[in-house]
């Protein structure tokens, strides 16, 4: 699975209850073997409900069965049925119970049918055009993870167990239904039509899948698999560019890991979706924010998510964790060959840089959470900082740190026996540890135990000095963990690479204790020593680096993470580095250095630094361009309105265009109605145009975003994808409160009737932060209306707290 963006990876993954290791029913107590589901269902979509039965066939773990547990919420069990026999049952705390007629041994198998209705509070969305959102498309679609199928059948709903299953769905014959594994038939009769899916290699019940809806599909076969892509049918003429390296990317990871291991794969983009991207398997769905045009690429690429999802029908899929506790052999995996996939498909550089985002996130992360780690992790051998949105960067970081450990041939062996040995299968940390070091003949108990089973990360106090005498350099380093109970220390190699005049020495320091010292011959004076290049380990590095060493870095590192590093220490230095830094945007290839260096321009007052920022209006690359869109905001000294005019009469990227016009906004107060109106009128990729407009209004506090909020907070606005629009809407909303409260309460109250979950979601906190009592009773007449959990939650916390 995969979140919306970089930055709400962590907060939205870790809102989904994963809570298995403590219900009454769970891996632990779990007593029989899901072999089989067949489901019959007939949704009621404008009603957001169905009708079901479902059939089962399970096999006994213990020699005296006679009661069956499975998980079910949301729903209503009619009859239970076992041959001619109906069986007596009961629904508690999320647990349906059904008593057998007689008790059964692991030599039985168990053949039994469930008739239900359900009124999902999860795992299925419904849509239906009405009369306050006309703007809904007919559809409905579902997501498990992570334990949320059991809101629309009864069932083993943890990861542990794996089972086949198909699907018999009835719909309105103008409606496509897209499931997982392959179609077996379509039946019409009358106005409706049933498909029937069979999946008939075994997965976790998380995975099983539909989608309803109306959809234009492309299909290609690639290394025999058929592709599949689902998109509506207005966006048909686009798929290419964000569906077409798939053949590429299937055949990457086939090679890299194991052949593709089903003989379908589709993606379907749907309307409102809670994620990025879902993993069902052979059946991914795609939040609509991916669909763009030429006009939004670089600026959004659907690469990475593509990348991410394809990469779980190994990892996720194939190979499912045993437990949620071990969730990063999904995400982790997946998010690190998404990265891989940058190197393959670009180049090094594109790694590298990918890498760092991963190591930020993770060192983000395990500094906000410092809460207490037991030892009896590593005898237990539960990761301590790889559940939920950890999984994903430090679960990255991690296997990037092992290829650098063991090599590149090493490393692809033991990820190609481990995906062999458990190909279908539920696995834990400790089963890949095994077949890596079976891989390497290395062993990697210290390697686990300090990254995988313990908090933090390493942090290095760094000091050399260069001996004239003897031409030797002393370095000097000290080790300890971020985290108090971390590791004492890391059994780990620190690259370093020393600039001594024409002489560069490339070496590897072994750090094996709290004190570490190192001498290396030089002939030379020693200009600069860079260390953990190419991003080699999640770490900090503290150092005094000089003035001089840092432009030296800046202008000889090819290493993109060294110079960013060195472009940070060098934010103090004032104006004068600012030919450095010009020289530096000059020289430049690379399109992520090249944009920080024009954020560290826009700093400064300064002729030589403006020039750059307007010059860089004509780069190649729409993401430098947008960033020095963004930088004219600060620009003092030039035409500003003239360059941003110009500009806008040739940019047709929707990124570039939205900065160009923030910045306007600043500089020309004279028909700032009008071009902000004219801003949110154009069509964009992913709101930014709103998301431009409602954060200049924010930062400035102007007052001229109150007359269009209410209209563009409107969920008929939207294009069923992020709605990021609305989040800016609501953020402008919360800075004006005090100078323009009656129309912020009106516009809180139009971003509670806003459909779409988050933006409800966050009126609601909005309404509960400010104490906005006069909202309590709207809130009240929603929440009664509302079926869905992630919003009734919030919703009954908002009125707790204007109680």
């Amino acid at each position: 699975m995969m979140k919306l963006t970089i930055a709400l990876i962590f907060t939205l993954i870790c809102s989904v209850p994963l809570n298995g290791q403590n219900e009454l029913l769970n891996e632990k107590t779990r007593d029989y073997d899901q072999l089989h589901i067949s489901l019959e269902i007939t949704p009621d979509i404008p009603a957001a409900k169905l009708t079901g039965r479902a059939k089962y066939k399970i096999v006994p773990l213990t020699d005296n069965f006679s009661l069956i547990r499975f998980h079910s919420l949301s729903t209503e069990v009619s009859r239970v049925v076992f041959g001619n026999r109906t069986l007596s049952h009961r629904t508690e705390k999320g647990t349906l119970f059904i008593d057998l007629p007689g008790t059964y041994t692991s030599k039985d198998t168990l053949n039994f049918a469930i008739d239900y209705t359900s009124k999902p509070a999860r795992g299925i969305y419904f849509f239906a055009p009405k009369d306050k959102y006309p703007s809904k498309p007919l559809q409905a679609w579902t997501q498990g993870q992570g334990e949320n199928n059991r809101h629309w059948y009864p069932a083993y709903d943890l990861p542990d167990d794996k089972l086949t299953s198909e699907l018999r769905m009835t719909v309105p014959k103008e409606l496509k239904v897209i499931g997982v594994g392959e179609l077996f038939s379509i039946e019409n009769k009358g106005d409706h039509s049933t498909y029937h899916w069979k999946m008939n290699d075994p997965h976790p019940n998380y995975l099983n899948s539909f989608i309803a809806g109306k959809f234009s599909t492309l299909k290609e076969t690639f290394m025999d698999v058929s592709l599949e892509y689902h998109v509506p049918e207005k966006y048909f003429s686009t798929i290419d560019l964000y569906f077409g390296k798939t053949p590429k990317m299937l055949g990457f990871f086939s090679d890299f890991i194991v052949p593709y291991p089903y003989s379908r794969y589709a993606q379907t983009t749907v309307w409102d979706f809670e994620y990025g991207g879902m993993e069902n398997i052979t059946s991914t769905t795609m939040n609509q924010r991916m669909i763009h045009d030429e006009f939004a690429w670089p600026n959004y690429s659907a690469e990475g998510l593509v990348a991410h999802e394809l990469a779980h029908q190994w990892f996720g899929d194939l190979l499912t964790c045993y437990t949620w506790d071990h969730i990063w052999l999904n995400e982790g995996f997946a998010t690190y060959f998404d990265n891989l996939w940058e190197e393959y498909e670009h180049d090094k550089a594109h790694y590298i840089w990918a890498m760092n985002g991963s190591q930020g996130g993770a060192r983000s992360e395990s500094d906000r959470d410092t809460s207490f780690y037991s030892d009896s992790l590593i005898i237990k051998k539960i990761p301590a900082e790889l559940s939920g949105g950890r999984a994903y960067s430090r679960g990255a970081s991690i296997l990037h740190m092992m290829r650098g450990k063991l090599g590149d041939e090493k490393f692809k062996n033991g990820i190609k026996e481990y995906t062999r040995k458990y190909a279908h299968k539920s696995v834990v940390t400790d089963n890949f540890k095994v077949e890596m070091e079976k891989a390497s003949g290395i062993s990697l108990t210290n390697f686990f135990n300090e990254w995988v089973y313990a908090p933090g990360y390493a942090v290095f106090s760094i000091n050399h000095r260069y001996n004239q005498k003897d031409k030797t350099l002393l370095i000097n380093v000290s080790q300890r963990s971020s985290h108090k109970n971390g590791p004492e220390f890391y059994n780990i190699g620190l690259p370093a690479r020393v600039y001594a005049g024409k002489q560069i020495i490339d070496t590897l320091l072994q750090l094996n204790g709290k004190e570490n010292s190192f001498t290396i011959l030089a002939e030379d004076s020693v200009d600069l020593v860079v260390y953990n290049r190419f991003a080699h380990l999640l770490c900090r590095i503290e150092i005094d680096y000089s003035y001089d060493e840092l432009v030296y870095m800046l202008r000889y590192e090819d290493d993109n993470v060294s110079k960013l590093y060195a472009l940070g220490k060098l934010k103090s230095q004032g104006e004068k580095i600012v030919p450095e830094l010009a020289a530096s945007f000059k020289r430049e290839k690379f399109f992520g250095i090249k944009v920080n260096l024009i954020e560290q321009l826009a700093q400064f007052r300064d002729a030589l630094a403006e020039e750059i920022i307007a010059g860089a209006l004509n780069e190649p690359d729409a993401r430098v361009r947008e960033a020095a869109a963004m930088a004219l905001e600060k620009v003092s000294t030039l035409q500003v309105m003239k360059i941003i005019d110009q500009a806008l009469k040739s940019e047709k990227n929707y990124y570039v265009r939205a900065a160009l016009y923030y910045s306007s906004f600043v500089h020309n107060k004279g028909g700032l109605r009008e071009r902000f109106l004219a801003l949110l009128s154009e069509n964009s990729h992913m709101d930014i145009n709103r998301r431009r407009a409602y954060e200049y209004a924010k930062n400035y506090k102007d007052p001229v975003g109150m007359e269009f909020a209410v209209k563009y907070l409107n969920y008929n606005m939207g294009s069923g994808d992020n709605r990021l629009g609305d989040a800016a809407i609501l953020d402008y909303a919360a800075v004006m409160l005090d100078s323009h409260r009656k129309d912020v309460i009106n516009i809180i109250e139009n971003g509670l009737e806003n459909y779409y979950f988050r933006t409800r979601n966050y009126a609601a906190d909005l309404a509960a932060r400010f104490r906005l009592a006069e909202l309590k009773p709207k809130i009240e007449r929603i929440l009664a209306e509302e079926q869905r959990i992630v919003v009734i939650n919030p919703l009954k916390s908002a009125i707790k707290a204007l109680e």
